[in-house]
């Protein structure tokens, strides 16, 4: 009976740290997006790898809060992370992805600073809109799977 009771405290144990894990990471990300200062998407560089904040947006996504977070991120992020945020909202929360759309708008960055392959560019926060608006980037996101 003893043995028992401390098996179930094990695994209830092991089931609050995997959810504290995942906390962790989701802020980790978080806070990669909130910092980055480049906008990209698919292989970028010599190498063809995979953008930082690419990577952290797709741990966000496996989020159950991930709405939650890419406000936050929408809310205290460099214009990149912006961005980045904006698209992740256009394909989770319609809703969610106008209101910031609307705000971005408003307050239009001067600039984006972006890559695609090895070229680095900087683009103009209406262009970088545009994109986002018109699913540009919607192919980089993964699906959801069904139950």
């Amino acid at each position: 009976m003893n043995f028992r009771k401390h098996v179930i405290v094990l695994i209830l144990l092991c089931l609050g740290l995997a959810h504290v894990g995942s906390a962790a990471v989701g802020n980790a990300a978080s806070l990669r997006l909130q910092e980055t200062k480049l906008f990209a998407f698919g292989g970028i560089g010599f190498a063809g790898t995979t953008s930082s904040g690419e990577l952290a947006l797709r741990e966000i996504l496996k989020s159950d809060s991930s709405s939650a977070i890419f406000m936050e991120v929408f809310e205290k992020s460099t214009p990149e992370g912006k961005c980045y945020a904006l698209v992740a909202l256009r394909e989770i929360s319609p809703d969610l992805f106008k209101k910031c759309s609307d705000i971005f708008r408003k307050n239009l960055p001067s600039q984006v600073h972006t890559m695609s392959g090895c070229l680095g560019e900087e683009i103009a926060g209406w262009r970088a809109l545009a994109e986002i608006e018109t699913g540009t980037y919607t192919k980089f996101i993964p699906k959801k799977k069904e139950a």
